[in-house]
């Protein structure tokens, strides 16, 4: 018998992997993204630990095909800039994002935003 325990992060002792995916954003119209951030807490590991690590991916208009992972690192003890910055993804009618956490530990993302650049109709 397991019991869930939301200070545990792991599933019978393996890493429990965490996806998580937005709605098709149509807002801007025909656009290009220029920059992605997400506000989060860092710092959430030990010093002498593994940093745990979010990547970040995006399809356009509702594409079969996702770009690559961009990594970025969730900072280990006394790390406290909240924002991790991924840079372009490219140009579309629609986003929709995805990020994924593989390491056992606490997420709590507050925000994400995106720099965009308007392509005209």
């Amino acid at each position: 018998i397991y019991e869930l325990d939301v200070d545990t992060y792991q599933n019978d002792g393996a890493v429990q992997r965490v996806i998580y995916r937005t709605g098709h954003i149509d807002k801007w119209g025909e656009s290009r993204i220029d920059n992605v951030r997400i506000r989060l807490k860092r710092g959430i590991v030990g010093s002498n630990d593994a940093e745990p690590v979010i990547s970040l991916r995006v399809r356009q208009d509702n594409s079969t095909v996702w770009s690559r992972w961009k990594d970025h690192g969730l900072g280990r003890a006394g790390h406290k800039s909240m924002l991790v910055e991924f840079g372009s993804f490219g140009t579309g009618h629609t986003h929709q994002f995805e990020y994924r956490v593989t390491d056992n530990c606490d997420v709590d993302v507050v925000s994400m935003e995106a720099d965009v650049t308007p392509l005209g109709d």
